[in-house]
């Protein structure tokens, strides 16, 4: 195994974490593996992208104690909210930057906290050696908004594996099975879905929602309350 093959991957929180964007990690690491890269999971404290005081002092630890030149590719729920620690590692590290969505541009957030998220990221970005993003849009928005250059931001698109068709519902009188994969969180919009189906009440049809319920906890309050609001019943999962 060649030096140049060798990857850390700081990841807050559980990496088995039902997400679109913890799955993408773990595909990452995945595919790099078998590609012949030792990667090594870092796991970063999990109160990323509001972490405490210890929690940062915690990934400071952390990150101090990998080796010289070694290449460490951060989540950015983390590095977006570490913008002095990535800059006392940036000429010992070499440090690339995750970027799913802009931590400011998440919905739900207080317009304070929403300010304090862009300037922080926008600082943290510029020790970034790299950025890899998962769309075009992230992308334009990073380059636009951000300050960051074009040329530092490579795009690599989720994607999916070969499957055949799905056969769909199952036909025994239950109507349709209708699929919502997304942890409860504001840009997910559960309410606007609950809405459209308390528009359904006579109709057959099941809803399964997929997701993690611990991301936003007032937000499954708020999903519990539309639910029961729009008269719709609830099943065991």
């Amino acid at each position: 195994m060649t030096a140049g093959k060798r990857l850390v991957f700081a990841i807050p929180g559980d990496i088995e974490t039902r997400s679109g964007g913890y799955g993408y990690d773990r595909r990452i690491m995945a595919e790099l593996r078998a590609l012949g890269w030792q990667v090594e999971h870092l796991k970063l404290p999990a109160g990323f992208p509001v972490p405490t005081e210890a929690e940062l002092a915690e990934t400071a630890r952390q990150l101090a104690g990998l080796e010289d030149g070694t290449l460490v590719l951060i989540d950015g729920l983390a590095f977006g909210c570490i913008p002095q620690i990535v800059a006392a590692e940036e000429k010992r590290l070499t440090l690339v930057a995750l970027v799913h969505h802009p931590l400011a541009l998440e919905t739900g957030i207080s317009a304070e906290l929403s300010k304090q998220l862009r300037a922080s990221e926008t600082e943290a970005l510029k020790s970034a050696r790299g950025i890899v993003v998962t769309s075009p849009a992230t992308a334009k928005t990073l380059a636009g908004e951000f300050g960051v250059t074009a040329d530092a931001i490579h795009v690599a698109v989720p994607g999916t594996d070969p499957a055949p068709p799905a056969g769909g519902s199952d036909g025994e009188g239950n109507g349709p099975m209708i699929v919502a994969v997304g942890s409860l969180t504001p840009r997910k919009d559960h309410a606007l879905l609950i809405a459209a189906l308390g528009r359904l009440p006579d109709d057959p049809w099941q809803c399964r929602i997929i997701g993690s319920e611990t991301m936003d906890l007032r937000r499954r309050s708020h999903c519990g309350s539309r639910l029961a609001k729009a008269g719709l019943a609830i099943g065991s999962r």
